[in-house]
């Protein structure tokens, strides 16, 4: 009876490893197929960043500008930034950003916040984590405002994220 019992312990430990090594075997080609995936992603997109300088002129209250995604790619914007400079006399200002996906606008606003009064300017910015797409050839525009519009000013917006490549 003891001679049973040990034989049937060393089968279970046996089929145990087997069960184990099977599973650690999963375990490492399905991280290869992972990192194959993640390499064929990173091969798939380039990374992107544009500037947008802005200026206004007097009495101007609104300046825009854009760019066109290259056809056959994807834009992914995944961080936007603002660093503006405005007349003293209690302006405040928006940035918008439009993106078009699958022939529909949408509009991406930014939180601005006035940092500095220098007396003669007044410096404004945002910086945000976003998650931002814009169809192949297709326009995405950065708007930005401001009120009361006296006086020359100047802003930059900053587009960062990736262009992927689609089948």
């Amino acid at each position: 009876m003891t001679s049973l019992r040990q034989t049937s312990k060393r089968g279970l430990v046996a089929l145990l490893g087997v069960v184990l090594l099977a599973g650690a075997d999963a375990r490492r080609a399905n991280a290869q197929q992972g990192a194959g995936r993640e390499r064929a992603e990173v091969r798939a997109s380039q990374p992107f960043q544009r500037q947008f300088a802005l200026d206004w002129a007097d009495g101007q209250d609104l300046v825009e500008a854009s760019y066109q995604v290259p056809p056959g790619k994807r834009l992914v914007i995944e961080y936007a930034s603002l660093s503006a400079y405005l007349q003293p006399e209690g302006q405040s200002m928006f940035v918008r950003i439009v993106t078009t996906v699958s022939g529909g606008d949408a509009f991406h606003n930014l939180a601005v916040q006035k940092q500095e009064d220098w007396g003669v300017l007044k410096q404004f910015g945002a910086a945000h984590t976003v998650k931002v797409y814009a169809d192949p050839g297709s326009r995405v525009r950065v708007s930005v405002g401001r009120t009361p519009f006296g006086g020359t000013a100047n802003a930059t917006v900053t587009l960062s994220g990736r262009l992927e490549a689609l089948p």
